[in-house]
């Protein structure tokens, strides 16, 4: 499952509003920054939440989450299912083959949430049912079987029910809203712009809101569904639809059949009125499930899937293992992706069109999914300690692919960035990468078991070398099909491939806390013409070990960098190594593989030579951030460098010079004009031509940028020509920017994220009651952050006008907090809410003071009685506001905004 979204993409959505950033999109980067990988933003409901470091081992040792007892063995489960969209609901009849699991029993227990039980029997080979004795607590459904059954008898189990995810929140069952396993979108279709469907999420335990099952990654089995919907929709499931009938009634029922064993939490269903793209990898048949708006570009996203399906394959030697592939891109979905086994879902964000791919695309996502039907489907963590078994790997894959069909340049990137959203996590917490003692389920989703856990791989594989790692990898995946799995099989099959005990290695990365903190120094000794390399590990040795780390260290003072290999085993060590005379530059883990932070005694010549030398990406990108960050860096320096930068070949580079460059000092400008103007109009990278744009509108006049704007107003990026209309918007001024409102009046633009969110942010600034149409026409099509954003630059703009506006908007941010199913919407809505009381509170504070200050006002002449009357106005009109206000927050029934609520109350 992906709870991240990728950094070029939260890069543009950083950059669209810049002239006052509001504090949701600046919460918003930094914590996409947190984690940028695939995996790359948490939970949303996590996102800011981070659990604390725990140094005592009496609290670790308090809570121990063993894998569960395995009672009864799941087989196979046959379900029968409807919905009832007005109650959201659904009628479901589950056929349940079960057997003991080794020791005799006379009782079956079952996980089913919050659920109206209508029967239970056991069902014959005849089909005959014989009711049973069962009690049910709103969570588990035990049941009393008519006999004692041994090892390897079957039994059948028929359960009829009512699903009612709607209220399992208000019951309690559930903690969260995004726990409850079934949701309808847009069910009574208030929205006209927004489609109807329903889909499920199951991981972690969320399935057994809608049938009942054994949640437990352990269990394996195989499956078959008959979905029941109306005519108009279609439907996904697991395996492979064997046939669709009509019922006469408007429904139809689709009957699906998954005839190969996996996990409970895997299980999917969705419906609604989607555009199906077929599409083939070989004899594997492939659907891409789409709204039908999106017809024409869902192969510009998709397209690459059947390439990827071949590459890992044969790079993992084990063809996919499944008998079709799947894709449906849904609203308002609770996580980034989900690798439901041969049909994922994933969140609308992934859908973009052929403009919005030039900015950011989401196939490291795309490969992260596919790539769980290896590791996750196929083998299964055999409990939610051992999640990154799971998350690790299709982490790793995002890395693999963007190497094979990008470039190392490009992969080493993402491994950088996920490198710093572990790092980040870090600062807060330090957790074993395979953990019992996790508080919740959900902390086990985090950026140790997603980067951390990948760049451990990353590791390992560099270690071991590439045809070992990926020998032991099909060794693993061939020994455990079908099965689950441990930290310690994947150990063996490592050492089972390589003939080398590897406790040391899985020990301190995956069964140990934290990460090496490196200090580095060097000295070159000019009579033995050698260098002193000594580092140091500077880690809390409370929480972490000393780490044994092979290190490859290249010493630049000859024509060729000499290689040498060192092992780090100790919390200090010094290696004395032969140079070819004094060395221009050391580079400490040469091929920058190792996971570690790393301080480096080094002058600012000396990381200007890496950035000119380093024959990696890592190697310029970590001497730029040097040279950036460092404030005793002289100027010439680092101008040489962040010019020089503004020519490398990685796009992220030439971003982050052309960020930094101040333009302020007219000589610099003068030289640098001709080369920012081109790059905003040529640089391959949409990104970096905004970026040149942003530095245009802060450093030029209108005149002198007049001919570069117009070309750029008409880029086909989305991005640049947001950037360009709030270039046109600044350096027009004051006094035209009439002049900037007509471009945006008389010119058709798309309705997009960073367009819209830019003209939102300009229109709440100016004071004019025609630009209301602009924010309520445009936020349906948007949900979740984006949607979040313009409705708090709705209430920026509610604040600057008139009463009768204001008042409507205020009616229409109430409809969106007690209405819309995005619980960041809804909040954002509140948030604005309470923002424009402020407007009133002011007026009050001004006239009272105006009041109180004028000593000519007597308490009773006619001018202090009109004065009062518009305070005692204003505070009607205040109370109105925070009616509306209270009657949102009571009618909120998410336990997190509760939460916020309160706690906002008691500040």
């Amino acid at each position: 499952m992906i709870y991240f979204i990728s950094e070029s993409y939260s890069l543009c959505l950083y950059q669209m509003i810049s002239v006052k950033h509001t504090k949701a999109l600046q919460l918003l980067f930094f914590a996409v920054l947190l984690a940028l990988s695939s995996c790359s933003l948490f939970k949303k409901d996590k996102k800011n939440n981070l659990p604390q470091v725990s140094t005592s081992v009496e609290e670790i040792r308090k809570v121990y989450h063993a894998t569960k007892t395995r009672k009864n063995d799941l087989i196979h489960t046959r379900l029968e299912v409807s919905l009832d969209w007005a109650k959201r609901e659904l009628q479901g009849k589950a056929t349940l083959t079960l057997q003991p699991y080794f020791y005799p029993t006379k009782q079956v227990e079952l996980d089913a949430k919050g659920m109206m039980i209508k029967e239970v029997s056991l069902l014959d080979s005849a089909g005959t049912k014989k009711k049973l004795v069962y009690k049910y607590d709103d969570k588990t459904l035990n049941i009393q079987l008519d006999k004692e059954y041994k090892r390897n008898q079957a039994y059948k189990i028929y359960i009829e029910y009512i699903a009612q995810p709607e209220n399992l929140l208000e019951k309690k069952i559930i903690e969260k809203e995004d726990q409850k396993g079934l949701f309808f979108i847009n069910a009574d279709q208030k929205n006209k712009i927004k489609a109807k469907e329903m889909w499920t999420q199951g991981e972690p335990e969320s399935n057994s809101c809608w049938f009942p099952t054994i949640e437990n990654t352990s269990e394996k089995m195989t499956q078959e569904i008959y979905f029941t919907v109306d005519e108009q929709y279609v439907t996904l499931s697991n395996g492979l639809l064997l046939s669709s009938k009509s019922n006469g009634d408007g429904t139809r029922t689709d009957y699906w059949k998954h005839d190969l064993p996996h996990a409970p939490y895997l299980v999917m269903i969705a419906a609604g009125d989607f555009y199906v793209q077929k599409d083939r990898s070989g004899e594997i048949p492939m659907s891409y499930y789409v709204e039908h708006k999106d017809s024409a570009d869902v192969m510009a996203v998709f397209g690459n899937t059947p390439e990827m399906i071949q590459f890992f394959s044969k790079k993992l030697g084990v063809p996919y293992p499944w008998p079709k592939y799947s894709q449906m891109i849904v609203r308002d979905f609770v996580a980034g992706a989900m690798e439901n086994t041969s049909a994922v879902l994933h969140a609308e964000y992934v859908m973009r069109s052929k403009n919005e791919l030039l900015d950011s695309d989401h196939e490291d996502h795309i490969s992260h999914e596919l790539f769980h039907h290896w590791f996750g489907d196929l083998v299964t963590c055999e409990s939610w300690a051992n999640l990154p078994l799971n998350e690790s790997f299709a982490n790793y894959s995002e890395y693999l692919w963007i190497d094979y069909k990008y470039g190392r340049e490009a992969a080493d990137y993402h491994f950088v960035k996920d490198l710093e959203g572990y790092l980040m996590e870090s600062r807060e917490k330090k957790e074993d990468l395979i953990r019992y003692d996790y508080k919740s389920i959900d902390d086990m989703f985090d950026a140790h078991s997603y980067n951390k856990g990948g760049c451990v791989l990353h590791m390992l594989r560099n270690y071991v070398g590439d045809d070992a790692f990926f020998a032991a990898l099909k060794d693993y995946l061939e020994s455990n099909k079908y099965k689950s799995a441990e930290i310690a099989n994947l150990r063996m099959s490592f050492e089972k491939v390589t003939g080398e005990d590897l406790n040391w290695f899985f020990n301190q990365w995956f069964l140990s806390k934290g990460h090496p903190v490196l200090d580095i120094s060097y000295t070159y000794n000019s009579a033995s013409d050698s260098i002193a390399v000594s580092i140091s590990q500077k880690q809390d040795f409370t929480l972490s070990p000393v780490f044994r780390l092979p290190v490859d260290i290249d010493i630049y003072s000859g024509a060729k960098p000499m290689r040498h290999k060192v092992w780090l085993e100790n919390k200090s060590q010094v290696f004395n190594l032969p140079a070819d005379g004094k060395p221009e530059w050391v580079s400490i883990d040469a091929d920058k593989i190792l996971l570690c932070e790393k301080t480096e005694t080094k002058n600012s010549e000396e990381w200007a030579f890496q950035f000119a030398k380093g024959k990696n990406l890592i190697d310029r990108y970590d001497a730029l951030a040097y040279i950036i960050q460092e404030k005793n860096t002289p100027p010439a320096v680092k101008n040489d460098v962040l010019i020089q930068a503004l020519k490398d070949p990685f796009w992220a580079n030439r971003y982050y010079a052309l960020a930094e460059l101040d333009l302020s000092n007219d000589t610099l400008k003068g030289e640098l004009m001709d080369v920012v103007f081109k790059m905003a109009v040529k640089d391959s990278k949409s990104l970096v031509r905004s970026m040149a744009i942003k530095q245009i509108r802060a450093n030029f006049t209108f005149e002198e940028a007049e001919t570069v704007l117009k070309k750029t107003l008409n880029d086909s990026s989305n991005l640049v020509v947001a950037s360009t209309l709030r270039a046109y918007y600044i350096l027009k001024g004051e006094k035209n920017r009439d002049e900037a409102l007509a471009i945006i009046k008389t010119k058709e633009f798309p309705i997009q994220e960073y367009i819209t969110l830019t003209i939102a942010d300009i229109y709440s600034e100016q004071k004019n009651d025609d630009y209301y149409s602009y924010y309520t026409n445009t936020l349906p099509y948007f949900e979740a952050y984006e949607q979040a954003e313009l409705v708090n630059l709705f209430a920026d703009y509610l604040e600057k006008q008139s009463e009768k506006i204001f008042f409507s908007g205020l009616d229409s941010l109430y409809n969106i907090a007690t209405s819309d199913e995005d619980t960041e919407v809804r909040k954002a809505a509140v948030i604005g809410m309470k923002k424009l009381k402020t407007r009133y509170d002011k007026r009050i504070k001004d006239l009272e003071k105006d009041l109180a200050d004028n000593k000519k006002i007597t308490a009773t002449s006619y001018d202090a009685k009109q004065m009062q009357e518009k305070i005692d106005l204003l505070k009607k009109q205040i109370v109105k506001i925070e009616e509306k206000v209270a009657k949102a927050i009571a009618s909120e029934k998410n336990k997190e905004l509760q939460d916020f609520y309160k706690s906002e109350e008691a500040k």
